[in-house]
């Protein structure tokens, strides 16, 4: 699990980098073949602090560094009431996530609450553009949800700039934007927490969400997630939206045992893919337009 950041009072990117230990540069190395050979059609991204390899790119990829990438972020903190809260890199610093909190909280039913963060990804491997996404994170369980950068409608695109004026004004669109997202997701979660389940709503969200497989592994799964749905934090059993959030908690807590790799797959990989069906398939089993 992330640790939080809350109470550092950190204002700037450069701060929560610094205070994190990341703040390294992304530098750009040619590429020789053992025998001498140059490969000029690639090069190498190589981390400025440890000089380990983040990742090997086509020759016109240009990196932009974390503190570039980010700062846009800082207007929002320093004018807007949002406070840095979480950072995490993957793979040795290839992949970086930041998520902000913003004041835009809401419950989902009495004691169901949800904070609204903007989550920020940034990579230097060339799989992953950078990408500025809506994450509703559930506090009973931080269950991160629907927390996909693949979703159009749960994303935004910012530039890379370093006039103040400009990133102040991205910020703002992205606030806005965000606003508009949670307040869409309140209301349809709304609705998935007073939609009843039945035997045949429940098989038809699991073949949407997890496919039809004949296996012992498949069937483990979904065993967990009905677990999940009736016992998980939070949950009652008895609604749409306590079997879309056994899904979320089981991506985000039990579906890969290495902490590292499953918090990896949850924010920027197979698992929050995963979540994003889950969202689907819950929306259509509930008649939600």
């Amino acid at each position: 699990m992330l640790k939080s950041l809350k109470n550092e009072g950190l204002k700037t990117i450069d701060d929560v980098l610094e205070h994190q230990h990341l703040n390294w540069d992304a530098e750009q190395h040619e590429l020789i073949t053992n025998g001498g050979v140059d490969v000029p059609t690639h090069k190498a991204l190589v981390r400025s602090d440890n000089r380990s390899v983040l990742g090997v790119v086509g020759s016109g990829y240009t990196p932009v560094q974390n503190s570039e990438a980010f700062a846009f972020m800082d207007a929002l903190v320093q004018e807007h009431s949002a406070s840095y809260e979480y950072v995490h890199s993957f793979n040795g610093g290839s992949r970086m996530v930041v998520q902000a909190h913003i004041d835009n909280n809401f419950e989902v039913r009495k004691g169901d609450r949800i904070a609204s963060y903007i989550t920020m990804v940034n990579s230097f491997d060339g799989t992953t553009p950078f990408k500025v996404y809506f994450t509703p994170i559930r506090m009973f369980c931080t269950n991160q949800l629907g927390a996909s950068w693949r979703n159009k409608q749960q994303s935004i695109s910012v530039r890379h700039t370093v006039n103040a004026r400009e990133r102040a004004d991205d910020a703002f669109k992205v606030l806005s934007s965000a606003q508009k997202y949670f307040d869409r997701f309140q209301e349809l979660s709304r609705v998935l927490a007073q939609k009843s389940l039945d035997k045949k709503l429940v098989e038809e969200f699991i073949r949407q969400t997890m496919g039809e497989k004949d296996s012992t592994r498949h069937q483990n799964q979904v065993t967990e997630i009905m677990r999940l749905t009736e016992e998980g934090k939070g949950n009652g059993g008895g609604t749409v939206w306590d079997l879309y959030n056994g899904v979320t908690e089981y991506v985000d807590h039990f579906r890969i045992k290495n902490d590292e790799k499953r918090l990896a797959s949850a924010m920027v990989g197979s698992g929050a893919t995963l979540k994003d069906k889950a969202w689907t398939a819950a929306l259509r089993v509930a008649e939600v337009n």
